[in-house]
């Protein structure tokens, strides 16, 4: 059966597009579309509010581990948040790369401030935790 392909060492590499449906996170309510850094900007958003390996609908991939810091001392979440928020955030293959992270506590709550860039551009953020 050899020789019915062609054989070829070239390999296609193809950029999806990110283009997906806008979520209102103040109604809840999905309408409309965006893309770009829009679509990234949701998308970081969303994997910093679910947290991973609870809900079956989305791969292992998708979501955070900072549930996991609730309850811990204060120095170990201080310095745990980063790694996990960075970690989170990678798993996106538009996201090249994660900087100025920076953890502040107050009380019983984390706050992680952080950048992320892309091909697009630039987008920063922060979660409570």
């Amino acid at each position: 059966m050899a020789g019915l392909l062609p054989q070829t060492t070239d390999v296609l590499q193809t950029v999806l597009p990110s283009k997906t449906w806008k979520f209102d996170p103040d109604t809840g309510r999905i309408g409309g579309f965006i893309d770009g850094l829009d679509a990234l900007q949701q998308a970081i958003m969303l994997q910093l509010l679910i947290p991973k390996y609870q809900h079956l609908i989305y791969s292992f991939h998708f979501g955070n581990e900072l549930a996991s810091l609730i309850g811990r001392d204060t120095p170990y979440a201080l310095a745990a948040a980063p790694a996990l928020t960075e970690e989170c955030l990678l798993q996106d293959d538009r996201v090249k790369a994660v900087s100025d992270i920076q953890v502040s506590g107050s009380g019983d709550q984390l706050t992680v401030s952080f950048t992320v860039q892309s091909q697009e551009g630039s987008v920063s953020a922060s979660i409570n935790v």
